[in-house]
């Protein structure tokens, strides 16, 4: 009965080891819309690779939170553009951030946000290149239209045609990361109203973006 009973008590901890592994290990599922963008499904099954068109949302997503300065949301925007860099990256941007506050005598969210700006993308272009399933880089073109928040609605808006070049890595997809990709450089250079698609195709030399 002793016996018996050692070998049911071990079986009730194996079962529940085996249980706990199962569910700490089992993979996440993410569902992924027209756009892109993934959302968190639970503990279901496996996560595959991003796909292109997850790339592709990732790039503009990234974009309109660092390049299309809004007064009204810039603080969340840098919050979550932040969320969306390397370890690396983000130290590049909290660098350039300190330097221009150390410079001007204030952040560049309270500059963006004296401003009155609000600013939309117009994607042109987009290239995306696969290297092996780890990382993707993805060259972007198009157009900065910028308004003023306040004054006439009829108002014509500062426009910019740009390029840019990302990196993205490949990395586990969580709940804060559904997609599974993080940008680990980022290039963009801006062009005079007068260029046309045309001149952009024959521009080179990306510069770093600085606040």
């Amino acid at each position: 009965m002793l016996i018996l009973s050692a070998s049911i008590s071990l079986l009730a901890v194996c079962s529940a080891a085996w249980a706990m592994t199962t569910a700490l290990n089992k993979p996440l599922i993410y569902y992924v819309d027209s756009d892109g963008q993934a959302s968190f499904g639970g503990n279901l099954s496996g996560a595959s690779q991003p796909l292109e068109v997850e790339v592709a949302y990732v790039t503009k997503e990234f974009l309109r939170r660092t390049v299309a300065l809004n007064s009204l949301t810039v603080e969340r925007d840098f919050a979550t553009s932040f969320n969306l860099m390397t370890a690396n990256l983000q130290a590049q941007h909290q660098e350039q951030f300190d330097s221009w506050q150390a410079e001007q005598g204030r952040s560049f969210v309270e500059y963006v946000r004296a401003a009155g700006i609000r600013t939309t993308l117009e994607f042109r272009t987009l290239e995306i290149e696969n290297h092996g399933g780890s990382q993707f880089s993805v060259r972007t073109m198009g157009t900065m239209q910028t308004w003023p928040l306040a004054g006439d609605a009829e108002a014509e808006p500062k426009t910019k045609t740009f390029e840019s070049q990302l990196s993205l890595v490949v990395v586990p997809r969580t709940e804060n990361i559904p997609n599974g990709l993080l940008v680990s450089h980022q290039a963009i250079k801006y062009f005079e109203p007068k260029n046309t698609s045309a001149d952009l195709e024959d521009a080179r030399g990306l510069e770093s973006t600085q606040p």
